[in-house]
């Protein structure tokens, strides 16, 4: 009896660990984030591969979080192409009005109206080292003059 429990938990590690790997190869090709509705291009899709260390959801009533992990030699010029992408390009604006990204470590935060629903907003933190960054995207209840 013991070996058959040991043996299925040795099964389920093994697919919990396969799964695990399954998600994180996926968020290396992954080109855009989803959240409800809305779409926002990734790290990845702006600046090229970056190896991706980790991936998880959180949620919080009608809040939703989702947070990735990078690992980057480049981080600095990694985060000015996809922080002037978002801010030029899809509509998100500084909350801080100084984003310094050669403060290491630091942390740069911009937000957005959700295109797909209004009343929603889409909130982006970036935390930053010398050798990576962690993207927190959250879609919340709100609007950007309330935030």
């Amino acid at each position: 009896m013991k070996k058959t429990l040991a043996g299925i938990g040795c099964m389920l590690l093994a697919v919990w660990l396969l799964a695990g790997c399954a998600m994180l190869s996926d968020a290396i090709k992954l080109q855009e984030y989803e959240l409800g509705g809305d779409t926002i291009a990734t790290v990845n899709a702006v600046v090229g591969e970056r190896n991706v260390t980790g991936v998880s959801t959180s949620q919080s009533g009608e809040s939703i979080t989702k947070t990735y992990t990078y690992e980057s030699s480049s981080v600095t010029e990694d985060l000015t192409a996809y922080l002037t992408k978002l801010v030029n390009s899809d509509g998100f604006i500084a909350i801080e009005a100084d984003i310094d990204l050669e403060i290491v470590p630091g942390v740069a935060k911009v937000a957005a109206e959700s295109p797909s629903d209004p009343g929603k907003i889409i909130i982006m933190q970036i935390d930053y080292t010398d050798t990576g960054y962690t993207v927190d995207i959250t879609r919340m209840s709100g609007t950007l003059n309330t935030y």
